[in-house]
């Protein structure tokens, strides 16, 4: 075969047959130089190039800090509490304060230290105060004052301190019911709008004791609540107060004490006011060192309010434990 393909060779290029012969044998031997040369795979290398390796491009088109985090649902809202549960929760803290000279109503500041927070009108002059707490019958709680007077023994209370521009008053009990818990103060004061609560030990006009009112905060503003002179923040709204509930908590829908319930403008219809949170706070900060003070110069000026309240054994009382210390 490969005669005939030299002889047809050296007639075609007109060459003699031995060259044609060379020339064929070096064509014939280039695939066998090419195999040799080329690279030699790996059986493994092959296996690892057929395997899909992940493209990664498609993480790196997310953009910087796209990275899907759990975001936080919203903490549900929290509903107001209905007027019900709001005088449940707060008339256990509550009392009817019955004195020589009239009465009104207190709530608890200080459990400890069995305080209760009262306006300075209704105690003063007093020479004997009581504070009647709601009692039940079973799971009924009792509003007939005859209940009361029968078969609930009160509870006696000496005023501590008071201040007649705030009208404000802390009187002292021996002894707290055990469902009473201290009422807290708001942090800030109420807007207009907002809805406030009342309770009332046993206001005039009404049959039964621990009348509840409702009403929405028109403003608050200084006023000269205790006639003296003096302006105080007021908190003024259209929440009935009468004769008997002065003194009482004013509360938000939280159920903290946002004013104290102080007098009714009688020339006006449904204004009443109340000394507002931000009084009760100035009124506390300035008592409750002299209350708690045991130096001579809180005793002393303990017993200088006491004096020009009327409270004259109250101050002799202190004044003999300032020369004591």
């Amino acid at each position: 075969m490969w005669f005939v393909a030299c002889s047809v060779a050296a007639r075609f290029y007109q060459i003699g047959w031995h060259a044609t012969l060379l020339v064929l044998l070096v064509t014939l031997s280039f695939p066998t130089i090419a195999q040799d040369k080329a690279p030699k795979v790996d059986s493994s290398t092959a296996e690892k190039a057929d395997t899909q390796v992940p493209d990664d491009s498609a993480a790196q088109k997310e953009p910087v800090g796209s990275a899907k985090e759990p975001v936080a649902s919203p903490a549900p809202r929290q509903e107001p509490l209905t007027p019900r549960e709001i005088y449940l929760r707060t008339l256990n803290s509550v009392g009817f304060v019955i004195t020589d000279m009239g009465t009104g109503t207190a709530w608890v500041w200080d459990i400890d230290r069995r305080l209760m927070v009262t306006n300075d009108h209704v105690v003063a002059g007093a020479k004997e105060i009581v504070v009647f707490f709601p009692a039940h019958k079973g799971d009924t709680l009792q509003v007939e004052p005859d209940y009361y007077r029968e078969h609930v023994t009160p509870v006696k209370a000496t005023v501590i301190d008071s201040d007649v521009a705030f009208d404000l008053a802390i009187i002292e009990l021996e002894s707290l019911p055990k469902k009473a818990v201290a009422l807290k103060l708001a942090d800030r004061s109420a807007a207009p709008g907002e809805r406030v609560h009342a309770i009332g030990g046993r206001p005039y006009g009404s049959e039964g004791l621990w009348k509840y009112s409702i009403g929405f905060v028109s403003q608050v503003a200084n006023a000269d609540l205790s006639q003296t002179g003096t302006k105080i923040m007021a908190l003024q709204s259209n929440i009935d107060i009468n004769p008997g509930n002065s003194g009482g908590p004013i509360v938000n829908d939280e159920g903290m004490v946002v004013a104290v319930a102080q007098s009714i403008l009688r020339d006006a219809q449904s204004v009443s006011y109340g000394v507002d949170v931000s009084s009760i706070r100035g009124y506390l900060t300035k008592a409750c060192p002299l209350v708690d003070g045991d130096t001579a110069e809180a005793k002393l000026e303990l017993a200088n309010r006491h004096r020009r309240r009327g409270r004259l054994e109250t101050a002799m009382q202190d004044l003999n434990d300032a020369d004591h210390i």
